[in-house]
């Protein structure tokens, strides 16, 4: 009998488990903070901070969910809340062996030094801060992900350009 009962309270504290998105944030500010709690708190699926880092080789949005229970709908739920902080979200599934995510649990990483909003290029620039100062002051012309220049021997040149870190490159 008590074998019975034991059994009969595992399963339903089984089936009362809820899948569980973990939150982890770096660099974010108070106000992004606060955004974020409110809209997670729109959401269907309790939600936990966590205080561990995110990590290294995760991009400025990720999501991971486990393979063996993929709640679709509120994964989706989750990747629109990370766009309407301006991210881009990355979606991840990983499996139980991977020691991340299992049971429909979700991971949640937000890093905030690595947001850009608001950039935008402008059409034309000079050069700056060339190693050869006969460089300085060239005109250059953006136009879609190249940038265009005329050397100053009159050649016409065409580079691919992109914004790291707060930095043309």
């Amino acid at each position: 009998m008590k074998n019975g009962i034991l059994i009969g309270m595992l399963l339903f504290l089984t089936a009362c488990q809820h899948p569980t998105v973990y939150v982890y944030t770096k660099g974010l500010t108070a106000l992004q903070k606060q955004k974020l709690a409110e809209q997670l708190q729109q959401q269907t699926l309790p939600f936990q901070f966590t205080e561990l880092p995110v990590p290294k080789e995760f991009s400025a949005a990720t999501l991971l969910t486990s393979e063996d229970k993929i709640l679709t709908s509120e994964t989706e739920q989750l990747a629109n809340i990370m766009q309407a902080m301006g991210y881009q979200p990355q979606l991840n599934y990983v499996s139980v062996a991977n020691h991340y995510y299992s049971d429909g649990n979700i991971g949640f990483y937000l890093r905030g030094e690595q947001i850009e909003q608001g950039f935008e290029m402008p059409k034309q620039m000079h050069t700056t801060a060339c190693t050869e100062d006969r460089y300085n002051g060239l005109k250059v012309r953006f136009v879609d992900n190249l940038v265009e220049f005329t050397l100053l021997n009159g050649a016409r040149a065409q580079l691919v350009w992109q914004y790291v870190r707060s930095f043309l490159q």
